[in-house]
Formats: C-alpha cells, sequence, structure tokens
C-alpha cells in the first residue's frame, strides 16, 4: 500500500484538557485514513487499529508532552485514497482549553491539496509559538483528512465529512527551564526559499536553546550588512510574505544578558509571473471562449485553436501571455471604464449554461485572490448560454490604487457556476480558462476623463454627465453648439458637480428642434489638461414629446391612449397628435400615418391590419405650426384572425417584412390530413415530423417568375429564430374542403444555415395563380417574422469575346454585361477548369483556341446562365535575328533572313526605320551592311521584333548576264503540303540545292539537281509544318526560296 506523508512545524504551547468536545463523522468509505501520527518525538501509528465503519473517529488519550517555546514537527500519514485522486488535511489545537476549535487562532492547514494519491508525498510544515496561558495544562488536538478538493477549512472541525478520518490526542504542554547565558541564537531557516510575492513563509531557528526568559526580535536586511526590527515579529518563529529579496536574521536575548544574533538566510522572491495557478478545465467538450474584447483590441479563437504558451491545454486552458502569436498586451487606464466583451461558443452541439469572470493581477503578487482582483462578473446566476454563441459586455475599471505595468489577467467561463462564485484557482469541469497580459497604463497629471452621455434633455436645456476617473479637477473647459455652426459658446474654467465619481453640468439658452455638439476636457491648472470628450444630442421642439403610450387591438382596430404635458401651462399646448404604424421593425418616418384629434385617446381602423400581425405604434404630438419628435416604438398585436384557412390573410409578394404572432392558435378538425409528410428539418418537401401544435394561415399570388422565397428569419433579434414549419398548397376548389388542397412544397429549419425557422425558395409556381401558406408553431407561441421575395435571376447577356494573350489572367465578367453578383463560374473544358479561380481564368499553359465559361446565379431551386467566351492567342513571333548576303541590286526577300517561326502580316522598317512596303526588295548597289527590322503583332499580346543584316558583297553584281538567268528561276507551290517544284524555264544552266530548317540545319542538299528547263521536284513531305530555306546556286551565283511547309 503505497502512502502520503504530510508534515507540519509546530511550535506549541501549554493547556488544561477539557471533557466535551464536539463530536464529528466521516461517513465515507475507506480511503485518506491517517496511519500514522508523528509530533516532536512523540509517534502514534494506527494503521493496524484504523476504523472500518463510521464514524471513522478515534480519540488517542496519550497526553504527548511538549515544551513551550520549543518548535515541534507534526507529520501525518495517509493510507491509499481508495476511489480519492486527492486528499487534504487540517489540524486545530485547543490552546485556550475552552472546549472550541477556534476557527481563527487554532486552525492550521496544510496546504497545498495534496495530489496524486495513493503515490504522493508532499510536506507542508506550520510553525506556532503557544501562548504562556497554556503552561501546565492539558488540552485537545484534532486532525482531519478529506478526500479530493472536498471543504477541510477553518469551520470544518465538527462538520460532517463523507470521507477521510478524525483523530483527537490529548497534549501536556509543559513550561520550559529557565533559559542561560550567553544564548545559542543557531541558524535561521526558512521554509521556503524563493516564495512567491503572496506566499506566506515562516523562518525558524536551527540549532538555537530555549527557555523562560528569553525573548525574540526577528529583523530583516537588504543587503546583509544594516538590520532592521520587524514590528512584532517577537517569537521563536515568525511567518510572513514578501516582496524582495531579504535577509533574515532573530536577536536572542536571555534576561538582562547580551544579545545574540542567529546567522541570517537569504531569502529571495520569484517573479509573481512564475507563481500563477494553473486551473485548466478537466474536460474539453462544451463552453468555449472565442472572443476576448478590451477596448479596441481583441482575440479571437476557435476550438481548434491551443494557446500561445507552453502550458496551454487544447479546449481547457489557454495561455495568451507568452509565446509565438501571443497578441499584445491589452491596454486598460486607471479610473476609466473600459469597455469588454467576451464571447462563448460551444464545441459541442448542447446548449448548457455558465457564468464568467475576470480576474486581474492589480497589485503584481501572482495571486488573483486579493480584495477587488475579480473585475468583472457575470452575477448570480449560471445563465450564458452557448449555442448560439452568447457575447457579455460590460466595463473594467482598475482602481488608482493598482501598479502600472504588465500584470495578468485571467477570463474563466464555467459550466453551472455563477460568475459570482468563480474562483481564480477553483477547479471546474466544463468551459475554458484563458490569460492574457494587460498593460495597466497611470492616470497621468490629468487623469483620463469617460463616458460622456445625455442625463436629460428640454427644449432649452441639457444636462450631461461623465465619468471623472481618478481626475479630481472639479474645473472644466467646455464648448458647445450647433452641429456644423460657427456659433461655439466656449466656457474656461468652469466649475462643475461631481457626485460619487460622476460629473454632471447644465447647458442653457439652447435652440429648440436642433442638434447639438458639446466638448468638454478637465482643467487642471498651468495648461494641464485631460483627454477631450464629445458628444451629441437633440434638443427637444417647443410642442413637447408625448408619452407614456398604452395600446389594445380587435379585429381590424388599434386603440391607443397616450399622456401628454407642455414645457409651459400657456405656450405651446396641442392642437391635434399623429399616430404612425406599420408591422414592427419599420423605420420611423416610413409608416403609414393617422392624424386624430385633441384627445388623448383615438382608435386606427384599417382593415388591411393583418390577423396576429405585430404592428409597431409611434405618437407625435402638433401644437400649431410646431410639432414634437414622434416618440415609440410601441408593440400591440392583433386578434388572430387567420387561425382558420378561410380567414388567410393576404401577404404581398415583395411587400414589407412581416411579424406575426401565433398565440391562440389551434388546428381546425381535419387539417392533420394535409399535414406535410416527413423528410427532415432541412428539406423543401416536408418537416421533420408530421405533427400539427398552432396553425395561422396566410395566401398570395405567385410572381411572373413562378419562383418565390419564404423567409421567416430576421435581422431582428427578437424574432429572428422562432421555430416553426411552412406549408405552401394550391388550392382552386375552396377552402371550404382540406380534400381540395395540394401540397407543393413544405420547409422546417432554414436551408444552408443553423435557424430553425423556415427560409427556403419554391419554384414551379403559376405566375398569377394564389396559393396559401401553413405557418405551423413549434408548440411554444411566439413572434414570428414572414418574408416573400420573388426570385428573379439575370445571369446577364453575353458580351464580346474576350481577347487574352496566353500567360495572362482574364476576369471572365468582362464577357457578359447585366449580371447579377454572387453566381459561380464554371469552365466547360477540363484543361480550362485548372486556371479558374472564381471569375478569374489564368491562361498559362492553355491552346490557343476560344474557351467556354458558364456563369450561374442560383437561388435555392431556381438559377439561371449564360455562356462567356475567352480567346488565348498565342505571344506574338518576329523569328530570330539573321542575316542575308546578297549581290548588288539583287531582288530579295528580308523574310529569308529570318530565324524561327515568324509571324505572317507584321511590318518591315529600314535601316532609316521608314516602313516600307513588301518584303521583297533590291539591294542596294553600294556595298555594306544594312539593318531592317521586323515588327509582328496580333492586336493582343505585346509585338515582339527581329533585325535581318543585309550583306551586299562589293564583287558581284545582280545586274550580270549569270544573276539574270538565276533571276529567271521559279518555286512553286508555295505554300506547299510537302512537294515542290523548282524550274527554269528557256535555261540550260545547271544548279544545286541545299534545305535548312529554321534552325538554320540543313536537312536535304543535291548537286547539280536542277537542270536547263526541266521541271525539278523537292520532297518535303513528312517533315514537320514551319519554314524551311531552299537555297538554289552554282558558282556563278545563287537565289534563296523561302518555303512554308503546310
Amino acid at each position: 500500500m503505497k502512502k502520503i506523508i504530510l508534515f507540519l512545524s509546530l511550535f506549541v504551547g501549554i493547556g488544561v484538557a477539557k471533557a466535551q468536545y464536539c463530536s464529528t463523522t466521516n461517513s465515507g468509505s475507506t480511503g485518506t485514513l491517517v496511519d500514522q501520527v508523528t509530533f516532536g518525538s512523540n509517534v502514534n501509528n494506527t494503521a493496524a487499529t484504523n476504523p472500518t465503519a463510521s464514524p471513522y473517529y478515534t480519540y488517542y488519550n496519550l497526553n504527548w508532552p511538549l515544551t513551550v517555546n520549543v518548535p515541534a514537527s507534526l507529520s501525518i500519514t495517509f493510507s491509499a485514497a481508495g476511489v480519492y485522486t486527492s486528499a487534504n488535511a487540517s489540524a486545530w489545537i485547543d490552546w485556550n482549553n475552552d472546549q472550541t476549535f477556534d476557527a481563527t487562532t487554532e486552525y492550521y492547514a496544510l496546504t497545498p491539496t495534496i495530489a496524486g494519491i495513493p503515490s504522493g508525498t508532499a510536506t507542508a510544515p506550520i510553525t506556532i509559538t503557544p501562548p504562556p496561558s497554556a503552561a501546565g495544562q492539558t488540552i485537545r488536538m484534532r486532525i482531519r483528512t478529506r478526500g479530493n478538493n472536498n471543504p477541510n477549512g477553518p469551520t470544518d472541525a465538527c462538520t460532517l465529512f463523507g470521507s477521510g478520518e478524525t483523530e483527537d490526542y490529548s497534549l501536556f504542554i509543559q513550561s520550559g527551564a529557565p533559559c542561560t547565558n550567553p544564548p545559542v541564537a543557531g541558524t535561521t531557516t526558512t521554509t521556503l526559499t524563493s516564495p512567491c510575492p503572496s506566499q506566506t513563509f515562516t523562518l525558524m531557528l536551527n540549532g538555537a536553546n530555549y527557555g523562560s526568559g528569553m525573548t525574540y526580535q526577528w529583523q530583516s536586511s537588504p543587503d546583509n550588512v544594516t538590520f532592521t526590527n520587524i514590528t512584532g515579529a517577537t517569537n521563536p518563529s515568525y511567518s510572513l510574505t514578501h516582496n524582495a529579496n531579504t535577509y533574515y536574521q532573530c536577536v536572542l536575548t536571555c534576561g538582562t544578558g547580551a544579545p545574540v544574533s542567529s546567522t541570517p538566510v537569504l531569502v529571495n522572491v520569484n517573479p509573481f509571473y512564475n507563481c500563477y495557478c494553473v486551473t485548466p478545465i478537466s474536460t474539453a467538450n462544451d463552453e468555449e471562449i472565442t472572443n476576448v474584447t478590451i477596448d479596441a483590441s481583441s482575440n479571437s479563437s476557435t476550438c481548434a485553436t491551443t494557446g500561445t504558451g507552453p502550458t496551454s491545454v487544447l479546449n481547457k486552458y489557454s495561455d495568451y501571455t507568452t509565446g509565438t502569436g501571443a497578441p499584445a498586451a491589452f491596454q486598460i487606464t486607471k479610473c476609466i471604464p473600459t469597455p469588454m466583451s467576451v464571447t462563448v461558443g460551444s464545441c459541442g452541439t448542447y446548449n448548457y449554461s455558465s457564468g464568467l469572470a475576470i480576474f486581474i493581477d492589480l497589485n503584481q503578487n501572482g495571486s488573483f485572490a486579493d480584495a477587488g482582483e475579480k473585475v468583472y462578473s457575470n452575477g448570480a446566476a449560471a445563465n450564458i448560454a452557448c449555442v448560439p454563441a452568447s457575447t457579455l459586455t460590460g466595463n473594467i475599471v482598475v482602481p488608482s490604487t493598482a501598479l502600472s505595468g504588465l500584470t495578468r489577467m485571467r477570463v474563466i467561463n464555467a459550466e453551472y457556476t455563477a460568475g459570482n462564485s468563480i474562483t481564480p484557482c477553483g477547479a471546474y469541469s466544463y468551459g475554458e480558462v484563458e490569460d492574457y497580459m494587460i498593460n495597466i497604463l497611470p492616470a497621468g497629471t490629468c487623469p483620463a476623463i469617460g463616458q460622456i452621455s445625455l442625463l436629460d434633455v428640454t427644449n432649452e436645456s441639457a444636462v450631461i454627465q461623465w465619468n471623472v476617473g481618478c481626475n479630481q479637477s472639479v474645473n472644466y473647459d467646455i464648448q458647445y453648439g450647433p452641429v456644423g455652426s460657427t456659433n461655439i459658446i466656449s466656457l474656461d474654467n468652469e466649475l462643475v458637480t461631481v457626485t460619487n465619481g460622476i460629473a454632471s453640468y447644465t447647458l442653457n439658452n439652447l435652440t429648440q428642434n436642433t442638434d447639438y455638439n458639446v466638448t468638454l476636457h478637465a482643467d487642471c491648472g498651468n495648461g494641464d489638461t485631460s483627454n477631450n470628450l464629445s458628444l451629441n444630442f437633440f434638443v427637444y421642439s417647443n410642442c413637447k414629446n408625448p408619452f407614456g403610450m398604452t395600446l389594445s387591438s380587435d379585429v381590424d382596430s388599434i386603440f391607443g391612449a397616450w399622456q401628454w404635458q407642455s414645457w409651459d401651462s400657456t405656450l405651446y399646448q396641442t392642437t391635434g397628435f399623429t399616430l404612425q404604424y406599420d408591422f414592427a421593425g419599420f423605420t420611423n418616418g416610413t409608416g403609414t400615418f393617422y392624424s386624430v384629434d385633441n384627445n388623448l385617446t383615438d382608435t386606427i381602423v384599417n382593415p388591411a391590419l393583418l390577423g396576429g400581425g405585430v404592428y409597431q405604434v409611434y405618437v407625435q404630438a402638433v401644437c400649431g405650426v410646431d410639432s414634437s419628435q414622434f416618440v415609440g416604438p410601441f408593440n400591440v398585436t392583433m386578434p388572430v384572425s387567420n387561425d382558420s384557412v378561410c380567414g388567410a390573410e393576404w401577404l404581398t409578394v415583395n411587400g414589407p417584412s412581416y411579424v406575426f404572432n401565433n398565440t391562440g392558435a389551434s388546428v381546425q378538425p381535419n387539417e392533420v390530413n394535409i399535414v406535410p409528410p416527413v423528410t427532415g428539418a432541412q428539406t423543401t418537401t416536408g418537416w421533420i415530423a408530421s405533427t400539427l401544435n398552432g396553425t395561422t394561415w396566410f395566401k398570395f399570388v405567385a410572381p411572373t417568375s413562378g419562383n418565390m422565397r419564404i423567409n421567416s428569419t430576421s435581422s431582428t433579434t427578437a424574432w429572428n429564430n422562432y421555430n416553426g414549419q411552412v406549408a405552401v398548397y394550391s388550392n382552386t376548389n375552396g377552402c371550404s374542403d382540406f380534400a381540395n388542397f395540394t401540397l407543393n412544397s413544405a420547409n422546417d429549419n432554414a436551408i444552408g444555415g443553423t435557424s430553425v425557422a423556415p427560409n427556403y425558395t419554391i419554384c414551379g409556381l403559376t405566375p398569377g395563380a394564389t396559393y396559401y401558406i401553413m405557418f405551423d408553431g413549434s408548440g411554444t407561441a411566439g413572434t414570428y417574422a414572414l418574408k416573400l421575395t420573388s426570385i428573379d435571376l439575370e445571369a446577364g447577356s453575353a458580351g464580346n469575346v474576350v481577347d487574352v494573350c496566353a500567360g495572362e489572367s482574364v476576369n471572365l465578367f468582362d464577357a457578359i454585361t447585366g449580371y447579377q453578383p454572387n453566381g459561380v463560374w464554371t469552365a466547360q473544358l477540363a484543361s480550362a477548369a485548372t486556371g479558374l479561380v472564381d471569375s478569374t481564368f489564368q491562361t498559362d499553359g492553355l491552346a490557343f483556341q476560344t474557351f467556354n465559361f458558364q456563369y450561374r446565379v442560383t437561388d435555392g431551386c431556381a438559377y439561371d446562365s449564360i455562356i462567356g467566351k475567352v480567346k488565348i492567342f498565342a505571344p506574338s513571333s518576329a523569328g530570330s535575328d539573321g542575316t542575308v548576303s546578297v549581290c548588288r541590286n539583287e531582288p530579295f526577300n528580308l523574310f529569308a533572313g529570318l530565324g524561327g517561326n515568324a509571324d505572317m502580316g507584321g511590318q518591315w522598317l529600314n535601316p532609316s526605320n521608314a516602313v516600307i512596303a513588301s518584303p521583297s526588295i533590291f539591294s542596294s548597289n553600294i556595298p555594306g551592311q544594312y539593318n531592317y527590322t521586323y515588327i509582328s503583332g496580333n492586336g493582343v499580346c505585346p509585338n515582339d521584333t527581329a533585325n535581318v543584316l543585309v550583306d551586299v558583297a562589293a564583287n558581284c553584281n545582280y545586274l550580270s548576264v549569270d544573276q539574270i538567268a538565276v533571276d529567271n528561276i521559279t518555286l512553286y507551290p508555295n505554300p506547299s503540303n510537302g512537294l515542290v517544284y523548282v524550274s527554269n524555264e528557256g535555261s540550260s544552266v545547271v544548279y544545286n540545292y541545299t534545305i535548312t530548317d529554321a534552325q538554320g540545319r540543313v536537312i536535304a542538299n543535291a548537286n547539280n539537281a536542277i537542270k536547263g528547263a526541266a521541271k525539278t521536284e523537292i520532297n518535303l513531305q513528312g517533315k514537320e509544318t514551319g519554314i524551311y530555306m531552299i537555297r538554289v546556286f552554282n558558282e556563278n551565283s545563287e537565289k534563296v526560296f523561302r518555303v512554308v511547309l503546310q
């Protein structure tokens, strides 16, 4: 059996035992029992006699001797934990012998909780000095253990536990012998050598002698040279916290003898940023913090995001204080309310409720447990929903006493735990913990102010208020005036009223019915001012606003009553009122207006008011030529007169966004006979269940397109997700018999979304025909939206073919006109699809041809499409540079000098860069070299150029007889499919020929092949298509033909 041992170092005193102490019970199963207790030189091994049943309690009347002022170490050995994974222990010693264990002066906690049971071991010493009044008495000590993190605190000496064991011991506190001089001070020891700033450690003496008459004075020093007495530290041991590396010693004095100091000990301080508890949630499912925003900075994450710090655990604990990608520290200025928001989503599918709390280590001591360090809580209830995600907003105010600079913030979301109950180091099963760095900015010499708002406004004055934060000034510089006006009133060093950190000021003599702006800052003197605050507000008209409107309804009627009171008993009196109404959510100023008399009540009568409709009403006072603002909206719901199919209300396609409430709706006899089939939640042919809960009926005329969307979702949160279901029916034989109804379509949950409200497209309706809509609730009545929209899709018209050079990209929308956005492009050829991303077509590596692309706009079952065309052009080619050697006055073709495959139809420039009409020219009569430029372009790709160097020889002249003879040679056909013929009519001269390809390689030659006037065949069949040069020559003359092989 593995065991855990806990050690406590105690100084115990003297007392007298009493008999009557509270009884205690540990009722749980075996585990975390006490196997051995050692106190000083006293040992009690209880493993063999451990209790096996409730109450798991034993009293050991051993009268263990302990001596006043002499340290004694208490150690407790646990047995195996059984079903428990950790344990904790506490001790109480009744020093004043009053038969009770005092929770403040007689309780000793063994902290931290010992994890790893049954194999872990930990030591948690506690050192005390018994009071002199305990000397000579027998007193009681109680030791209690408990499994896991269950409470075992100061007030639990008598509490019923469900695990662990309780053992009581009698102790005899004996007086010490008189001290002797010189005392032996020994060596100073500490329970912790590098405690955290918030962590308590105990100083003790090792090797010192004790006795009555000895006095103790603990001292501290920053440099081990100059020591200073610690006030109140006059016991043989001393427990404390500190926040700087410090040396400690104790001065012992026996009576009037000379004082002796112990050997000092250096106790360092662990930097506060290393001292925070790590509290990962134990389960990765369910709640997840997806966004934390402080002022204008935010950090977002998903269920797949692990914090940047090394201790992060996916979905449990995210450390964003360090590591690659960690967000910059949030900035918070002291005293000014800083807006914050936290979004809680889910990594599962269930909507559990939770709480939220935010902690900031304001004093930078490595702990979030100090007073005031819980800076935000969602309150006393665990009421945060996670499906869909919830965003909590509020303000964080850092007090002026907080330390400036970087510190840590902890955000905890815990399932089933209210924010008020969340502790910074607690253990929680579901939720998430996230840590961030916070940079606390000082308030400054004239601290920032914030949160300006309008407290009250009339037709001639306004009261503004703002949060002064840490700013102590009551003098402000204020400017105000109509928006856009140069008539600004400036008030310098104006006295304002400040109450509980909120300042207020009244602006008088304002112009009615006018927009104003006010800007102000604190004036701290000597030119030092705070930040500026600015606010726009509207000054009411002289005709005062109505108030207190109440509404009720009947079929086709809305009854309204309201109140009104003038600014003045004689001026600006009403002559009447104007009501404005429409479906809930309409924009003020766009409704139906209804003028009424000067009574404070009236009725709107309008047959167009729809059954079950939810309407909003505004009311305006009219005072002759002046009028008040429209005040509202006030809500009213019409009676559900469309509960039966024959009472169906007309809805207009492309009309308003209707809002209805189905409270009181029922199911008609035989209505279940036409309920849609069970096809699933997100279909257009049925529902998730074939049941009816309470139906309301509507009808409409199908649009000319025959396609329509029915949408019950809305941008208004109050009615955007009502769990309803819709069915559409045709009927040509009246409404009195459900047998006449034919189901057209049905939808339960929104198609393509997450809403449980219907939202889908109907196709194939007969234009102009009347159809019925059944809207069924989910069983719980509520408010729902209904919007009918004609689906008129337009993919556009085909435009011109888009020409593009190979390797470039093109926007396919350039190929069509008059299109609707948000469609999808697809390629008809797979080769083109590889270069298509959204509407961008990349032409790299594709054939030089025309490609077709389809643009398709879709809304549910409705669609429209069009074809756009793109033609890819090959890059322009002028061939490669070359040289032509000719005689003087020789006719030749400049193409003979180009290498490679040159495009025909280009433009030639002579050595003077002038355009020449034809590539067939005569060489100069003057020997030399001449540059000609060929420019090739297809109007789409960039032009290409090549140069031909014409080398005119001095030793020959084409006008000689031999040259004239070769000029008579002809070659045909050109272009050719493979066979070409050379003819030299009227001549008996013999010639050779050589054939070269576009790369200059000789592919054929023949000597004395062209004889006189005979026709000579040259066979190029089987050769690659392209350009070939055929040189006909003898020792006296030559001629070069450029042949195009197709």
